[in-house]
């Protein structure tokens, strides 16, 4: 049976970035530039009231839209819609002309936590040579900021309960659903989203609040609060650095990249008890994993240096060498993108493609489950180790019984299938957008870089590999449109866009089942 779509979320979405163009307006308004102020404000205004009139409208709707199926249907048109709907305000607050693709594209880079921009280069410059307004980067930043909250909810009461996006992985003991969640055809309540959304709006206050304290300016500060918390990798100079000159803006940023790494959110409603959330998950051993690794290379590397130190002058750029490679690695693996402010004295002209390699490495495996951070997922990628592992481990001792029969019966289980299916799927998603982009203009570089970039949200990504000479407006119109598709799917994830097309998908989400 064809399943309705879900219009109370794509209104209550329409309504909510309506609400929300009224923080550039007030930006606008401080920074006396009333022609841009109006812009988002009469916008803002026609979308909340184009909002109240739709629900008036679907009122008459009788689907049974709050099953996550609905809810997935609904996500997948609110990642196509919102974009033109967010672009409106950019189009009439510029006075250079503008592309529709560039517009689009723009705000598709942001609802997907990509960070990419055609409209902000990499030195703060659009095309034409004058400064991007503050008021339409903060508009990135915010709608990011709202993409990244979207994706957050829609892991708890969309993905969770259909087993898709990084959940089909995932042990059916691990994520028991609490009260504040319902049935599972359901999805999650309002009074689970709710409590959901103030843990991430908390957070992004906290944090805002600690930049505050370093010193830095209320806006930087606040747009770069959103852009970690939702890993977009936006900043206010359209540089690399959120924290453009204090080492302990950039240790506060760190610290909630945790955030990124973790079901931690979604732990919080497991058995209606707070015990799960503070236990370590097997994404931040990874994690610690590879920060440990770096340190080990960053050693290696440079161990000529560290038995040349003499002064503790020395020992506070060896210090801050190193702190630069663990903040860039942690940037990259939450694909937020930052770069350290040691980033410049860190990288060595010997270690540049060595460390650039890396970071991309760090993109493409991605942060955890259930946050904002896209990739192939460290959930993923762990399994996909135990299970190399213990193959490894059977080809060298082949007579060998393991210790705990369970747990050599739970590895070759339908979730190392899923998850190795889904790697497979992602680097053939690789090779077709790079073969496209290349139909497009690019030469073959560029487009592998931006491919990966766009395939994992991490926009940065792109002038971290290609220099700063590159910038995106200078692409073609094919081009950008590939590039808009391949951040939709890298942040819906196609193994979950392809459940659509299983008719077990559909029965299972009926009865509240996972298809994992």
């Amino acid at each position: 049976m064809r399943q309705p779509i879900d219009l109370s979320l794509v209104i209550g979405c329409y309504l909510v970035f309506g609400l929300a163009m009224l923080g550039p307006a007030l930006v606008s308004v401080i920074d006396n530039e009333h022609s841009i102020s109006q812009s988002f404000f009469y916008c803002g205004l026609l979308t909340i009231l184009f909002s109240f009139m739709a629900q008036l409208a679907s009122l008459s709707h009788k689907g049974q839209g709050r099953q996550a199926i609905a809810q997935f249907v609904a996500l997948i048109i609110i990642f196509l819609t919102v974009p033109a709907i967010a672009a409106v305000p950019i189009k009439l607050a510029l006075e250079v002309p503008t592309q529709a693709i560039d517009l689009y594209f723009e705000m598709v880079s942001c609802l997907t936590t990509t960070g990419a921009s055609v409209l902000q280069g990499p030195i703060d410059l659009t095309p034409n040579g004058q400064s991007l307004p503050v008021a339409v980067i903060f508009w990135r930043a915010e709608v990011a900021w709202l993409g990244g909250l979207l994706i957050w909810l829609a892991a708890a009461a969309i993905f969770l309960p259909l087993g898709i996006g990084g959940f089909e992985t995932t042990e059916p003991s691990s994520t028991p659903l609490s009260p504040l969640t319902g049935a599972v055809s359901d999805g999650l309540t309002k009074r689970g989203m709710i409590q959901l959304s103030f843990i991430y709006v908390g957070l992004t206050v906290i944090l805002w609040l600690l930049l505050l304290v370093t010193g830095e300016a209320p806006i930087e500060s606040l747009i770069a609060a959103m852009s970690t918390l939702s890993t977009s990798g936006i900043t206010l100079n359209g540089g690399f650095s959120a924290a453009s000159h204090q080492f302990l803006g950039e240790f506060f940023i760190c610290v909630f990249f945790v955030f990124a790494l973790s079901r931690w959110s979604l732990s919080l409603f497991r058995q209606g008890t707070l015990r799960m959330a503070y236990r370590v998950e097997r994404e931040w051993s990874l994690a610690l994993l590879f920060v440990f690794v770096c340190i080990v290379l960053v050693i290696l590397f440079h161990h000529k240096d560290l038995a040349a130190i003499r002064t503790g002058a020395d020992m506070t750029a060896m210090l801050e060498m190193m702190w630069g490679y663990i903040f860039s690695v942690l940037s990259f693996l939450t694909t937020t993108g930052f770069r350290s402010i040691h980033w410049e004295s860190a990288v060595t002209f010997q270690t540049q493609d060595f460390v650039l390699f890396a970071l991309m490495g760090m993109a493409l495996i991605g942060g955890g489950v259930a946050t904002t951070a896209s990739g192939l997922k460290l959930l993923r990628v762990e399994r996909l180790l135990r299970f190399g592992a213990t193959e490894l481990s059977h080809l060298a001792y082949p007579s060998s019984v393991p210790s705990q029969p369970h747990t050599a019966r739970n590895l070759h289980d339908e979730r190392f299938v899923i998850a190795s299916i889904f790697v497979m799927l992602f680097f053939l998603l690789l090779a077709l957008f790079a073969l496209l982009l290349t139909l497009g203009g690019c030469d073959f570089v560029q487009a592998f870089i931006l491919s990966i970039s766009s395939l994992t949200n991490t926009g940065p990504l792109a002038n971290a590999k290609l220099g700063w000479d590159f910038f995106h407006g200078e692409l073609s119109s094919a081009s950008k449109i590939f590039l808009c598709v391949a951040m939709i799917i890298g942040r819906l994830e196609l193994l979950a866009l392809l459940s659509l097309l299983n008719p077990r998908f559909f029965t299972q989400a009926k009865t509240g089942q996972s298809t994992a």
